[in-house]
Formats: structure tokens, sequence, C-alpha cells
């Protein structure tokens, strides 16, 4: 594939194809479950991107099962109606821990 996850418009009112973020989201859990069983602790490792790549960031960081050290997205966003915020409306702070996000973009940017 040649990107991330599918779109219908680069507004963020566009709607998600979630079919397809979710696809990525567990093809890039998959990577992080081979580290850490290859011995690579959790918490040393931070993912991140860039545009499409940062937004996938999120929606990783958002839902891993593992203590990442950290997530990084830059010039990025969800979808106002990205169905991982109905996960997280449905999760409790007991118990749940996420990664320190790191979210920025550049002065010209008018979009993000």
């Amino acid at each position: 594939e040649s990107v991330w996850f599918d779109r219908l418009g680069m507004e963020p009112s566009s709607p998600e194809q979630t079919e397809t973020v979710e696809r990525s989201v567990e093809q890039i859990e998959g990577l992080l479950d081979e580290l850490v069983a290859s011995g690579i602790k959790a918490s040393k490792i931070a993912v991140g991107g860039f545009s499409m790549g940062g937004g996938l960031a999120l929606q990783l960081g958002l839902r891993t099962k593992h203590d990442l050290a950290g997530v990084f997205s830059m010039s990025s966003y969800l979808c106002d109606e990205a169905k991982v915020f109905e996960k997280l409306e449905g999760s409790s702070s007991k118990g749940d821990q996420r990664p320190r996000f790191w979210m920025a973009h550049g002065a010209d940017d008018d979009f993000v």
C-alpha cells in the first residue's frame, strides 16, 4: 500500500475510514509485539510520524497495550469523529496508562 489509511477528504470533518485505520494500527501493533518479544522494553520505544504517519502514531498511542516511552506527531490530526474517541470515552482512568504525547506543526501550516 502507498498510504497508511484511506481518506475521503483532507478536512478533519471528513469521515474516518475506520477499517483502514484499524488495519494499519494492527500492523504496527504487531511490529511492537515483535520488538518486545525480541527483548526490547516497550518503555524504551517511541512511535511517531509526519502527516498521515503522525495520525497513525496518535491512533496507535491512544489504544496500544504497550507501555510506550512516547508518541510524537508532526503536522497531523485525527478526524473529528475518529473511532478512537469512542474507545477513550469508554475507558476508565484507573489502570489506563497512556504514553506521553508531543505534537507540533510549522508556523506556516495554516491547516493543522
